[in-house]
C-alpha cells in the first residue's frame, strides 16, 4: 500500500540520524528508512580492529557531544556504534528498519520510493 510522506530521508548512520536531528528541530514531520539496523555498516562492513580515525573529542553529532573520559583517544568502532545507538534513541529518530530503499525517481513534483 502506498504511503506519502513530504520527507524521507534514505540511511540510518550518523548523517541520516543527524538530518533526522535537525528535520526535528526545524518541526519537519519525516521518515528515516534504514536497509537492516542503525547504525549497521558500524556493525558489519568494518575490520574488528577498526577504531574512529579522529579525536574522540570529534565524535559528536547534532545537539550531542563526546563524554567519556579519554577525549584524545580512538574510539573502537563499537563504542562508535554505541553512541550512534544512544543518539538515535536519545532524538527519538523516526527511523523505520530492515526497509531497504530500492529505487528512487521523479515523479509529478516529488519522489517516488521503491521499497
Amino acid at each position: 500500500m502506498p504511503e506519502h510522506h513530504d520527507i524521507v530521508v534514505i540511511g540510518g548512520g550518523q548523517a541520516g540520524l543527524a538530518m533526522s536531528a535537525v528535520l526535528q528541530e526545524h518541526g519537519r514531520e519525516h521518515l528515516v528508512l534504514e536497509r537492516r539496523r542503525v547504525g549497521e555498516r558500524w556493525r558489519t562492513e568494518r575490520w574488528e580492529s577498526l577504531r574512529f580515525q579522529f579525536p574522540n573529542w570529534a565524535l559528536e553529532l547534532p545537539g550531542f557531544s563526546y563524554s567519556g573520559e579519554n577525549p584524545e583517544g580512538f574510539a573502537h568502532w563499537r563504542e562508535v556504534l554505541r553512541v550512534i545507538e544512544q543518539y538515535a534513541g536519545s532524538t527519538r529518530a523516526p527511523v523505520r528498519e530492515h526497509t531497504e530503499v530500492t529505487a528512487l525517481r521523479a515523479d509529478e513534483g516529488g519522489f517516488v520510493l521503491t521499497v
